[in-house]
């Protein structure tokens, strides 16, 4: 089956994205590079009235071609590589499942916990999740029951043998910053997840 080509959103008249990946500009037909991110994803810049946008490129082919993003839901890469950006190898999912997947593949997990004061002094606690699997802001186990705590920092956590790793990730548990500290992780073959 031949390439199919799609407008990509917001920049209906600029540019293009294929089924196999690919992005392009309407006006020229050139295919734009893309550029790998520390995380291993791939995104291009797109241009519209003098104004620059860096997106990812499998979030283009997924609107584009696996239709529109559920609320809640993230884009996934069926086979796990972040290269490959074919509309087939992409779906969307819950960062739970996101989560059991990589604990799958890799048989270890990782923990994201945060230090926090407690009567006992500072302590490692593991986090609250919602019932998407995002973090909940600010809110942490303690014997089991959530407390609210908005001082100290993110952390990634994991064991390496009987040796514990634990990695500072960012002050906001959503972020960016943690985000990429833990791709990093999984493309470097440290660790799985999964709580």
């Amino acid at each position: 089956m031949a390439e199919q080509w799609r407008d990509v959103e917001g920049y209906e008249e600029a540019y293009q994205v294929s089924d196999l990946g690919q992005v392009r500009n309407v006006q020229t037909s050139k295919i734009l590079q893309p550029i790998e991110m520390k995380n291993g994803r791939l995104y291009v810049t797109l241009c519209s009235d003098g104004f620059q946008k860096k997106v990812t490129i499998h979030s283009l082919v997924a609107r584009a071609f696996v239709g529109p993003r559920p609320q809640g839901y993230e884009v996934a890469h069926v086979d796990t590589d972040y290269t490959n950006n074919r509309d087939t190898n992409l779906e969307y999912v819950t960062g739970l499942e996101t989560k059991r997947r990589l604990k799958a593949r890799n048989g270890q997990s990782v923990n994201v916990t945060k230090r926090v004061k407690t009567d006992k002094g500072l302590r490692y606690l593991p986090v609250a999740l919602s019932a998407n699997g995002r973090i909940k802001p600010d809110v942490v186990l303690v014997n089991g029951r959530e407390e609210r705590h908005p001082e100290g920092a993110y952390y990634l956590e994991w064991r390496e043998g009987s040796k514990r790793v634990r990695l500072s990730g960012a002050r906001k548990p959503n972020s960016t910053r943690l985000t990429t500290v833990f791709l990093s992780c999984l493309r470097t073959g440290r660790t799985g997840t999964g709580r």
